[in-house]
């Protein structure tokens, strides 16, 4: 799931630069300096939109979720009609384990702004982790009808279509996600569990191998294909993965 920077409501007197290093800073990974430019800008004007909103999602990079939530409720009580505030407090919440809060956070945003995309995906993603899979699948068409090419709406949406039982499609999802970004290891595995589930064990493998090439390390990867290699009779193989997710475990 992705965040969302943009989407300022408010026109404060504040300093434009400073506020501007801070969304470049943030955006070339510079949390720190982004950090102490937000503040600069809060020291000025306490209530400002995009400072209090840039901070809540640099807290959340770090993981620092209580924070991170206090500070976007923070910036939608100067602006509550920010789309992206209200989609990124959705991200938080759901990180918080407020799954139904979460979803309550999305819907407001699309209420405000209907087409956005990152509130449609997360929304989709959601969905499906609430096991309404149908649901999910009609707010995933929704964002990739305005965005094709989203690998993360078109992940997902192979995800809701494989709970859907509809493993042909899913396959078509996977296979044009990976066609974009062709390094995305649960992307390859996902693919070898539909190719698996559509018996075609050979393709499935070359799939896992992939997604274990490209990393080594996922449990899942490691636990599907170390099951993959013990029905295919490769028993010697298969204890290897089972023995690597052990020991990363």
């Amino acid at each position: 799931m992705s965040a969302d920077i943009y989407g300022s409501g408010t026109n404060e007197a504040i300093p434009v630069d400073t506020l501007r290093r801070a969304l470049v800073a943030h955006n070339e990974g510079r949390l720190n300096e982004a950090e102490l430019c937000c503040r600069l800008v809060l020291a000025v004007s306490k209530k400002q939109f995009d400072a209090l909103h840039l901070l809540g999602l640099i807290e959340f990079q770090r993981g620092r979720l209580d924070e991170a939530h206090r500070l976007i409720r923070e910036a939608l009580k100067v602006n509550p009609q920010s789309a992206h505030a209200h989609s990124n407090l959705g991200l938080v919440l759901q990180q918080l384990g407020r799954i139904e809060d979460a979803l309550k956070s999305l819907d407001k945003a699309l209420a405000i702004e209907p087409d956005n995309v990152m509130a449609l995906n997360n929304r989709g993603h959601i969905l499906w982790r609430l096991k309404r899979s149908q649901e999910a699948l009609e707010s995933l068409d929704h964002a990739l009808a305005i965005q094709p090419d989203n690998v993360e709406a078109m992940c997902n949406r192979g995800n809701a279509l494989v709970d859907l039982h509809r493993l042909e499609e899913a396959l078509v999802c996977y296979d044009k996600a990976l066609a974009i970004d062709p390094r995305d290891p649960p992307t390859w595995n996902n693919r070898a569990n539909v190719l698996w589930g559509l018996k075609r064990r050979e393709e499935a493998l070359q799939s896992y191998d992939r997604a274990y090439t490209l990393d080594p390390d996922d449990l899942s990867i490691l636990k599907d294909r170390g099951t993959a290699l013990l029905y295919l009779d490769r028993g010697e193989e298969a204890l290897k993965c089972m023995d690597r997710a052990l020991a990363l475990s």
